[in-house]
């Protein structure tokens, strides 16, 4: 209930309770002054709200944060005698994470799922799972990794393998 003059009564945008947050870190119950307040949100001090002490329960809701990571090829194991890797593309190459900024802020990249190379003897297109943190949200969960694999005979970048004069 609001109380005083019918001209400012008409006023009264809401009733506000403000209470301090500022050392607490779980919810919370506490008595807070109420108070009235008009359409710019300045303080109606003629203006009487009763009861005047409202009980309040305050819910903390923590702060999350959202940022991209790169994407990293887990890769072990050993690739056959004569075949190397001539390269690695990852589709996408990040991912977006979502979680307490402390948790993000201990975060360089994300790894796949180990890719055993003891095996592969050509080229290979996988899709892989990724390795996401506990407590932490993912937009995605797995990547498209494609190797790409060269024969120890063929050349690498436009060089033949070998010696090479400078």
């Amino acid at each position: 209930t609001i109380k005083g003059a019918s001209g400012r009564i008409s006023q009264v945008d809401k009733v506000l309770v403000m209470v301090d947050i500022s050392h607490h870190d779980r919810n919370f119950s506490t008595e807070a002054t109420a108070v009235a307040v008009d359409r710019t949100g300045r303080e109606m001090y003629d203006v009487k709200v009763v009861p005047g002490k409202i009980k309040t329960t305050v819910t903390i809701v923590r702060q999350l944060g959202t940022n991209d990571f790169p994407v990293k090829a887990n890769m072990s194991g050993k690739l056959p005698d004569g075949v190397t890797i001539k390269s690695v593309k990852i589709t996408p190459e990040s991912v977006r994470l979502t979680a307490e900024p402390k948790v993000l802020g201990g975060i360089r990249e994300i790894l796949t799922a180990p890719i055993v190379l003891n095996n592969i003897t050509s080229d290979v297109e996988l899709k892989m799972p990724l390795q996401i943190p506990d407590q932490v949200l993912a937009d995605q969960h797995s990547v498209i990794v494609e190797i790409t694999l060269q024969k120890g005979t063929e050349q690498q970048d436009g060089k033949a393998s070998g010696n090479q004069n400078q």
